[in-house]
């Protein structure tokens, strides 16, 4: 167990597998009003946009402060999904993909595209009105570059 988690001090959890988690996890900070940009990561191709992408990320770690946090284990609750964002989902696919999930991962395999036509179906239902649906792996993107 991390160091951080579940002490004396913790305040009681709902369920055995809540984590009371200290100090560690950085949130933007109450006084901050403005929404915090990120421009990808610094590239020396552009000085100008490598100036600004930096000068984002400075402004990102400077407005963040460490909060405690009690993260709720979602496998033992009914979560409102309007109010949380979360809902945990039921997932049926093929053993092709949940064998491997490393060929799952990876982008342009049969398997990814298995999960992603999967994980498509489930947004729907979630998000009924979205038009257009986008998966970015940062990993991917950067080997890329």
């Amino acid at each position: 167990m991390d160091e951080n988690t579940n002490t004396e001090d913790s305040p009681s959890l709902e369920f055995e597998t809540d984590v009371f988690y200290t100090g560690g996890m950085r949130f933007v900070k109450d006084e901050v009003t403005e929404p915090l940009a990120f421009y990808g990561m610094p590239s020396f191709k552009k000085p100008f946009e490598m100036w600004k992408q930096i000068k984002a990320i400075a402004g990102q770690g400077m407005n963040l402060g460490p909060r405690d946090v009690v993260l709720k284990d979602a496998r033992v609750r009914s979560l409102d999904y309007a109010k949380t964002g979360f809902c945990l989902q039921p997932i049926e696919l093929e053993p092709a993909v949940t064998d491997d999930w490393t060929k799952s991962a990876k982008e342009d395999t049969p398997e990814n595209s298995l999960y992603k036509e999967a994980l498509i179906e489930i947004l729907k239902k979630l998000h009924p009105t979205v038009k257009k649906n986008r998966f970015l792996c940062l990993f991917d993107s950067w080997r890329r570059e």
